[in-house]
């Protein structure tokens, strides 16, 4: 299945982090579009923001699935972006958290009632995403 992997991409921890997660995706022959990879990038292409934005709508809309990284104490701005273009598409959205706090905070309902599920360990992604596949 063709995938977009919604993450923060701004430190070197989570551009590991989400590029650990694409392999593992990829492995199993879905194929990922890693924004951090396969995008543009604003600090490699200043005065570009229309043109990121313009690909990663593309991107979102063209995929089979959304998968969203929601680690942190609030989820990323970008990320919550990308799950609206996904609403709006039609695109089936899946929430992917390793994060304690996940599900211990307050979720506004405008973004996580659209998910059509959580998993908080690849093996359970995996799952989820094969699910979605029928």
């Amino acid at each position: 299945m063709k995938l977009y992997l919604a993450a923060p991409l701004f430190t070197e921890h989570e551009r590991s982090a989400n590029q650990a997660l694409c392999d593992e995706l990829e492995a199993v022959g879905h194929q990922v579009f890693l924004p951090q990879r396969d995008g543009l990038l604003l600090h490699d292409q200043p005065g570009s923001e229309r043109e990121i934005f313009q690909k990663d709508v593309a991107e979102v809309s063209g995929a089979g699935c959304l998968v969203a990284v929601l680690d942190g104490a609030v989820p990323d701005e970008g990320v919550l972006v990308e799950i609206g273009v996904a609403i709006g598409k039609g695109v089936p959205i899946v929430g992917y958290s390793t994060d304690t706090r996940f599900g211990l905070r307050f979720e506004n309902p405008l973004w996580s009632q659209a998910l059509k599920g959580r998993a908080s360990s690849v093996d359970d992604l995996l799952s989820l995403i094969e699910r979605l596949e029928w």
